[in-house]
């Protein structure tokens, strides 16, 4: 695909800084923002576009999902239409690195909000075969934007920006009970990814961003603007 490209999937609880760690990443040159470009994807390569293997098994796992669990819904067409447009941007975009910071990690915790990931075998299952086609399917980086959830409640408090499902919570008892599950959901994840080739890095994201993605780019090879 492309000459390269290099896909970092970025995930982690609200306000844990992956959108501004993502602004942080990326430069004209050498990197692009997923989902920056909007256009529609010309017909004649949607069909070189189109990872049949992966995308049924990301159907099967929001198939079991027991809040999302439908076949014909608004959250399979976003499933389908995001495998095809980022296969379509790491093949056509001539970029060394595409940043993700709402991708596959991401879009499981939101299928399964509430529920414990890791309580049903056969879905865990699931979840590692999709893992497996994601990265046979691309050369992707997995990185967990991991922060304290003291530090993630005052961020999500002071932003002030009811945009988000957590954002709209008043209740600071219950915003901190809704963090610590998530975060736990995205821990479980964390552990699956590990365990397969390519791993996942973890990083904190406590303090500042810039000098968290300082570090990032070094890791990663890439350069830093």
């Amino acid at each position: 695909m492309g000459r390269n490209t290099k896909v970092i999937e970025l995930f982690g609880v609200p306000a844990c800084g992956k959108t501004t760690l993502k602004k942080y990443l990326c430069n004209a040159e050498t990197c692009l923002t997923f989902g920056e470009n909007k256009s529609k994807i010309p017909f004649f390569r949607i069909i070189t576009c189109v990872p049949l293997n992966l995308i049924f098994f990301a159907i099967l796992v929001k198939l079991q999902s027991k809040k999302y669990g439908h076949l014909f819904d608004v959250y399979t067409y976003r499933w389908i239409r995001f495998i095809v447009r980022l296969t379509y941007t790491v093949k056509y975009s001539q970029k060394d690195y595409i940043v993700v910071d709402h991708g596959f990690v991401q879009s499981i915790v939101s299928f399964e909000h509430g529920i414990n990931l890791l309580d049903d075998v056969a879905f865990e299952k699931k979840v590692k075969k999709l893992i497996s086609l994601v990265l046979k399917n691309f050369s992707i980086q997995f990185v967990h934007c991991d922060v304290d959830v003291a530090v993630a409640v005052q961020r999500i408090v002071a932003r002030n920006r009811p945009s988000g499902r957590l954002d709209v919570i008043t209740d600071k008892t219950r915003l901190v009970k809704e963090y610590i599950f998530e975060k736990q959901q995205y821990e479980s994840l964390e552990k699956i990814i590990c365990e397969m080739k390519g791993g996942c890095m973890v990083l904190n994201m406590d303090g500042h961003v810039n000098a968290v993605a300082k570090n990032l780019c070094l890791k990663l090879g890439m350069e830093f603007l």
